[in-house]
């Protein structure tokens, strides 16, 4: 995977990962640790994801992400993808500790 491709992964990475940060997040679940957002979340989010704009992030349009950002949401049913039973995925855990240089 080339520089460009890693960094370009790692940005839609951050992007979805807080896309809601500010948000209050009222979890329900749909299956043993799958977790889902409440109606009025979600409701949020697919707008955002429609604008590709968020104020809270550090680059608020991410209009070049979008698709990708789409296609995860799409392919996961709305779900919270870094999260199973209320806690981070290995994978989620992974791209903190690379985030945070631990």
């Amino acid at each position: 995977m080339t520089n460009t491709k890693k960094l370009s992964s790692v940005r839609v990475a951050v992007l979805v990962m807080s896309c809601l940060p500010a948000a209050p997040v009222a979890l329900r679940c749909q299956m043993p640790g799958a977790q889902t957002l409440d109606e009025t979340v979600g409701a949020a989010l697919q707008k955002i994801i429609d604008s590709a704009h968020h104020p809270d992030l550090r680059w608020a349009d991410f209009q070049p992400y979008q698709a990708e950002v789409k296609e995860f949401y799409t392919r996961t049913g709305s779900t919270l993808g870094w999260v199973r039973d209320r806690k981070p995925t290995p994978q989620a855990v992974a791209m903190i500790a690379l985030f945070t240089g631990v």
